[in-house]
């Protein structure tokens, strides 16, 4: 029985890994970057009042840089095109590496 809890414990380890390279991979296509680029610039504080938002930042290796907390009332329009500058400026960043698909921002 414990050869079977072992297997599974390791395809479950395996499938975590997977998982996480397959999002990490997914993050950095370039069509990523004008996705959140749009997403970015439909969040207001206005539709937040009362709310918030969930921040969490990993490195690509999975490892948690900040962990989750909750942002009450939203981002600042401030922290929102800081946002952006740094989604503009990855994307450039991607563009340069990977030439095959542009997409304006």
């Amino acid at each position: 029985m414990g050869n079977n809890t072992d297997t599974i414990a390791k395809l479950h380890s395996d499938a975590v890994a997977l998982q996480r390279r397959f999002d990490n991979l997914a993050a950095q296509d370039i069509s990523a970057y004008s996705k959140a680029f749009t997403e970015i610039s439909a969040i207001s504080k206005r539709c937040l009042i009362g709310g918030g938002l969930i921040i969490e930042i990993r490195y690509l290796s999975g490892a948690v840089a900040l962990s989750p907390i909750c942002i009450s009332d939203g981002l600042s329009a401030g922290t929102l095109e800081c946002l952006a500058q740094d989604i503009r400026a990855s994307h450039e960043t991607r563009i340069a590496m990977n030439p095959v698909k542009v997409f304006k921002l």
